[in-house]
C-alpha cells in the first residue's frame, strides 16, 4: 500500500487519503482549511456581493456596485445591525434598503448591513412598512440610515424620505393586488 506523508499535519498516510497523489495536503488538512477559508469574513463579504450581482441580473435592476462598496459597508457597520442595532459579528449581512425584487438597485445608496432576523423578518418589505410593523429600541439607527442614502444619492433626506413612501405605497398596492388575486382564484 502507498502512503505519503501530509505536508501540513505531517503524518504519514494511505494515498487514497490525499484528492490526487500530487497534492501536497491530506483531505482532512483540506477540508479544515476549506471550512475556515468559508467561514472567514472576507469570504462572507465576497459571497454577499456575488450573490448581490446574480440577484441584480435575476431582476434585471440597475446595477454598479462593486466589491469595495461591499467591503466599505460592512467596514463602516462595525459589526452591528443597521436595523436593530444588536451586535451581528460575522451572522451579518447585506440588506438592500430597497429590495431588488421590488425595484430597487443594486448600488451602494441602497445597501446597509442587518443582522440574519432583520434581514429574515424585512423580506422585501418597504423601510417604512417594515419600521411600522416591527418595534425598535432606537430609531436613530434608521434615521442616520436615511442620512447616509441621502449623502450616497447626493439629495437631501426629505427627497429620501419621499422615495421610501413612494415605495411603501408601491408595497402595499403589490400586496393587496396579490391578495385580490389569491382571492378570485377561490
Amino acid at each position: 500500500m502507498e502512503t505519503k506523508t501530509c505536508t501540513k499535519c505531517h503524518q504519514t498516510k494511505v494515498i487514497e487519503d490525499f484528492y490526487a497523489e500530487h497534492r501536497s495536503h491530506c483531505k482532512d488538512c483540506e477540508r479544515r482549511d476549506a471550512r475556515y477559508r468559508m467561514a472567514s469574513l472576507d469570504n462572507k463579504i465576497r459571497t454577499a456581493y456575488r450573490d448581490s450581482k446574480k440577484t441584480a441580473r435575476r431582476f434585471g435592476v440597475y446595477d454598479d456596485l462593486t466589491l469595495d462598496d461591499v467591503f466599505y459597508t460592512f467596514a463602516i457597520s462595525g459589526g452591528y445591525c443597521n436595523y436593530c442595532g444588536k451586535l451581528a459579528g460575522r451572522d451579518l449581512q447585506l440588506e438592500h434598503i430597497l429590495a431588488m425584487s421590488t425595484g430597487g438597485h443594486n448600488t451602494l445608496a441602497n445597501i446597509t448591513t442587518s443582522c440574519q432576523a432583520c434581514n429574515l423578518r424585512k423580506r422585501d418589505e418597504s423601510l417604512l412598512t417594515h419600521l411600522q410593523t416591527n418595534s425598535f429600541d432606537d430609531i436613530e439607527l434608521i434615521s442616520t440610515l436615511i442620512d447616509r442614502v441621502a449623502y450616497r444619492l447626493g439629495v437631501n433626506r426629505m427627497e429620501v424620505v419621499d422615495i421610501l413612501e413612494q415605495q411603501q405605497q408601491d408595497y402595499t398596492r403589490r400586496k393587496v393586488m396579490e391578495i385580490m388575486e389569491r382571492a378570485d382564484k377561490d
